[in-house]
């Protein structure tokens, strides 16, 4: 079995971005299922094991090698090592298991793999009564003859035959006596006895009813994936180089008024000064808040072109911190109460227009872990359009979106390291065009690729003096972003 090439395409995809290793999960899960299966004998411990594979695979899929075979080989010799190790925690060796098929024979894992797949297949009723059997002496002959007689054509899969191990599905029993047959084999199946056939169909159904105990789960495929998924969006995109100290993503707020605008993040968040370098129009600083750097530009130039935006700020006291927002001048947008996404949050207004949800969050720590300690927060018409431009332009992951009556309440992307958030509002407000200093390996093509997905070009790529080539682009909402390589020295 030689690699496919758009198996290849997959992991090339999951190794620049962890979220696409669902696609690999997907066409993989039931063939090392099916492995772990057969060498392991409760299905608790070979759930666990499943999950240990995959759980493994997608912290290494960056140290994966083509080296000729298939992806599943290299998943195949994880479990293997996997169940190795089981083993010895139990006290016992492999070789004193019953003899096993060769650790990597196609034949044995695809054919346990596609039982699995066809049973997965069956319409909703048909594949309750398996599942839902005990593989008791009458119930597991009963739920055959009657899961083969009441099959009807569906959606969820093909009324033609399936064929396993040489049966047709939609046989019947056709007597009495093979049901008492199947009967007693089931039995010796329980206690793990020897099994005489000497009829070709009960040999079949034999084999059919020795796998299918060990098959998955009800919901252990999508909870797997669920987890995984969620692994994957919290493993940071290996992101481009970036200045010591910021993200992929860093907001830059321009206002008339920087000196004002920095002395309320001082008293608001305690926020640390990193920088103040004048120019001709005014002067560019940078201020630290938690473990996240807002950059802030100044001068009586951008007047009338100002960018603001809305910033979501994890602090340890929210009360506290919405108090000495009021006090250094901010107008209330909502004072500090508990919300139903988990935590307790308020809202104020500055003098610039820049819209601050101080949040606590409800448990042992005040902010969700790596997540940042200031996120952006987008507030388009069109959430989804935005993340889609994002994703083109940027190589976004969409980590969550969660609608209601059609709109977009809440969306989070992470673009490298950075994290932004976005929702559409319920009704008409004031645009905050924000703007955006975004790391990207190659300028050049990442300026290429935001214009490709709609944006206006604002300023071409070019070396700056600051040690950047840098170039300017506004999407078709409004947003703008500089994206941005460091020049090699």
């Amino acid at each position: 079995m030689s690699p496919d090439p758009e198996e290849r395409l997959l992991v090339q995809a999951a190794q620049r971005d962890p979220s696409r290793f669902a696609d690999l999960y997907e066409q993989s899960f039931y063939r090392v299922y099916a492995y772990i299966a057969r060498r392991v004998g409760d299905r608790h411990s070979v759930e666990d094991l499943t999950a240990q594979v995959f759980s493994e695979a997608l912290a290494g899929i960056g140290r994966f090698e083509w080296q000729g075979v298939p992806f599943v080989a290299w998943l195949l010799r994880i479990a293997s090592r996997a169940v190795a190790d089981h083993w010895k925690r139990m006290g016992r060796e492999s070789d004193a298991l019953s003899p096993q098929p060769d650790p990597f024979s196609p034949d044995e894992i695809e054919r346990h793999a596609l039982l699995f797949q066809l049973v997965d297949r069956l319409p909703e009723a048909q594949f309750r009564v398996i599942h839902s059997a005990s593989w008791s002496r009458r119930a597991s002959a009963k739920s055959l003859g009657n899961c083969s007689a009441a099959r009807a054509p569906s959606n969820n899969c093909s009324s033609a035959p399936l064929k396993i191990s040489g049966l047709k599905w939609r046989a019947l029993m056709p007597d009495r006596a093979l049901d008492e047959l199947l009967d007693q084999a089931i039995d010796a199946i329980l206690a793990r006895a020897p099994i005489e056939a000497d009829r070709p169909q009960l040999d079949a159904l034999v084999r059919i009813a020795a796998a299918l105990p060990a098959m998955p789960a009800e919901d252990f495929q999508s909870r797997l994936r669920t987890e995984l998924q969620r692994r994957a969006l919290m493993t940071p995109i290996a992101a481009a180089p970036v200045r010591e100290g910021l993200r992929t993503v860093t907001p830059y707020i321009t206002v008339t008024d920087g000196a004002r605008l920095i002395e309320f993040l001082k008293r608001t968040f305690a926020a640390e000064e990193l920088l103040r370098a004048p120019s001709p129009a005014g002067f560019h600083a940078e201020v630290r808040i938690g473990d996240s750097i807002l950059m802030i530009g100044s001068g009586e130039s951008v007047r009338g072109r100002e960018r603001i935006g809305a910033f979501h700020v994890y602090v340890p006291d929210c009360d506290a911190a919405y108090r000495r927002a009021l006090e250094a001048g901010a107008t209330s947008m909502g004072e500090p109460a508990n919300r139903p996404y988990g935590e307790r949050s308020g809202f104020v207004k500055d003098f610039a227009g820049n819209h601050w949800y101080i949040a606590t969050r409800v448990g042992p720590h005040f902010a969700p872990e790596g997540l940042g300690t200031v996120l952006p927060f987008l507030l388009p018409p069109n959430a989804r359009a935005l993340i889609d431009f994002l994703k083109q332009a940027f190589a976004a992951r969409e980590m969550a979106v969660f609608e209601e009556s059609g709109r977009v309440v809440h969306g989070a992307v992470r673009i490298g390291d950075a994290v932004l958030e976005m929702g559409e509002p319920r009704e008409p407000v004031e645009f905050l065009a924000s703007r955006f200093f975004v790391y990207v390996e190659d300028c050049d093509l990442a300026y290429g690729r935001a214009v490709a997905a709609g944006a206006s070009s604002l300023q071409e790529p070019a070396d700056q003096p600051y040690g950047h080539r840098a170039a300017l682009v506004e999407d078709p909402f409004g947003y703008q972003w500089i994206p941005a390589s460091l020049l090699k020295a």
